[in-house]
């Protein structure tokens, strides 16, 4: 078990085990082979790389705050986890109307989905926390400042 001082980051950790978990067995309960391989070789696809760099354009407005830069780090992680929150959800609506699969492939892509959802939203409810922790520590126009990034993702 990893132990870590933050719980931004613990959370993140167990969104990560928990999605790789979910993953693994729903693709050995769909035929998918091993769960488990030595490496993984990630490459982004030109759309991919372009909601990347949009997504960092989104937080043009946070890096360009007067925040301490831990805030400034949170309130970003918040918005990728709010972002990566939706498209899952999406995945998920869109696992739950495939009539193409089989009904036990359905059955456990709904489940992984399921369980990445709940990961995502314990590491948003963790990130929240952490950022309401740091408004003790700031002036009350950094929290306003905070406040509004925050609402805006």
């Amino acid at each position: 078990m990893i132990t870590t001082g933050t719980p931004v980051l613990a959370a993140s950790l167990a969104f990560k085990a928990a999605n790789d978990n979910a993953t693994a067995g729903a693709q050995a309960n769909a035929g998918g082979g091993s769960a488990s391989s030595p490496s993984v070789k990630v490459t982004l696809s030109p759309l991919a790389a372009h909601k990347s760099e949009t997504s960092k354009a989104q937080d043009d407005d946070i890096q360009k705050s007067d925040l301490p830069d831990a805030v400034k780090e949170t309130l970003m992680r918040i918005r990728e986890l709010k972002r990566e929150i939706a498209e899952k959800t999406a995945q998920l609506q869109a696992a739950l109307n495939d009539t193409s699969l089989e009904p036990e492939a359905q059955q456990a892509k709904v489940a992984a989905l399921q369980t990445a959802v709940a990961a995502l939203n314990t590491a948003l409810m963790a990130s929240n926390a952490a950022l309401q922790k740091a408004y003790k520590q700031m002036t009350p126009e950094q929290v306003k400042a905070a406040m509004l990034l925050a609402l805006k993702g």
